[in-house]
């Protein structure tokens, strides 16, 4: 079974931080270990900004799915989609 979270926000630089801090959220509830989220949390940064493109117009989308072995996490917004898929670290 796949579970999903998905959030959308306005494309503000102020506001990037709900994408990372719900994704973040995720990987804490499955048990994921620090230096696994702190590593995953530096790539989606980068995800989001460049899915950003330098605007500050449109709205970003963030969309994690998780099963018992990987979670994906897809970044649409002005500037394009990225993608990010790990496999399931636990602690």
């Amino acid at each position: 079974m796949v579970d999903a979270l998905r959030v959308e926000y306005p494309n503000d630089p102020t506001l990037r931080a709900i994408g990372r801090v719900a994704v973040i959220g995720v990987l804490l509830r499955l048990r994921t270990p620090m230096m696994a989220v702190e590593q995953f949390r530096n790539e989606l940064d980068a995800a989001i900004v460049r899915a950003g493109g330098g605007l500050t117009s449109g709205t970003l989308s963030v969309t994690a799915r998780w099963d018992e072995d990987e979670i994906e996490v897809e970044i649409n917004g002005p500037g394009g989609t990225e993608r990010l898929h790990r496999p399931r670290i636990r602690r």
